[in-house]
């Protein structure tokens, strides 16, 4: 739960300062390349959507729904329910 409420709060920040952060780290030349000018601004504002809604999903317990599609990209041809607890 509390890991929710930092990622939730910090995705705030990030969108609301996005233009200090990008001042602080620099452009990223792959975001500027795929995302268009001013990618960077925009890869910001995805990456702080997605940090809100997994911080929601943690809050709730929906993290494997919320990542469940994602583990046939990271882990594929798996039908365990959590592949990760092998390593």
């Amino acid at each position: 739960m509390f890991k929710g409420i930092l990622a939730i709060i910090g995705s705030f920040l990030l969108i609301k300062y996005r233009e200090r952060v990008v001042n602080t780290t620099g452009k990223f030349d792959w975001c500027e390349k795929y995302l268009g000018n001013g990618g960077t601004y925009r890869f910001m504002i995805i990456l702080g959507i997605v940090l809100f809604l997994w911080g929601v999903a943690s809050m709730t317990g929906t993290t494997d729904v919320f990542l469940g599609p994602l583990r046939g990209v990271f882990f594929p041809g798996s039908t365990e329910v959590n592949p990760v607890e092998n390593f």
